[in-house]
């Protein structure tokens, strides 16, 4: 116990054993010394776990969660209400990619309807521009009696009506 003449120690020099989860993942946790005000800095800024557990150095008795002392239950308190904030955000993501999901399947056979379209009306297309551009060249191998001869179609003059002749 420090004399009259010493001054005290504040309360947030008072050193914590943070027990956190190991990062690589082992089963062993990492343990960090920290004082009061650092820890409450490190629930503060999103750097330790709310749920780690701790224990103040020197002492035996089992590490409790950080919750469970005054000295950071405020801390602890605001970061839960600041992560279940951000989980209600990204529950309202999932829910709308879902929808968007869902959506883009419902459509999905009406694209490829609308893409099978567009590809026999290219192919259409491809086809009747080759035959207009070839078509004196093709017109060469069709029957006579299918193809009218033009110079033949240009001296005809068109057939009457009946009991519309000449006379």
């Amino acid at each position: 116990m420090p004399g009259p003449d010493q001054p005290q120690a504040p309360p947030d020099a008072a050193l914590w054993q943070v027990h956190t989860p190991a990062p690589n993942g082992s089963d062993k946790p990492d343990v960090r010394p920290m004082s009061t005000a650092e820890l409450v800095a490190a629930i503060n800024a999103d750097a330790v776990d709310p749920r780690a557990i701790a224990r103040r150095a020197g002492r035996k008795h089992a590490p409790l969660p950080l919750a469970r002392f005054p000295e950071f239950a405020d801390a602890v308190a605001a970061r839960r209400a600041r992560t279940a904030d951000r989980q209600t955000d990204v529950s309202a993501e999932v829910t709308r990619l879902e929808r968007k999901r869902k959506t883009a399947t419902r459509l999905a056979p009406l694209t490829d309807l609308a893409g099978l379209l567009l590809a026999i009306a290219l192919v259409l297309a491809a086809l009747a521009g080759l035959l207009w551009w070839q078509w004196d060249t093709l017109n060469q191998y069709l029957p006579s009696a299918a193809r009218p001869r033009p110079s033949a179609l240009a001296n005809q003059t068109p057939p009457l009506p009946p009991g519309r002749g000449p006379g």
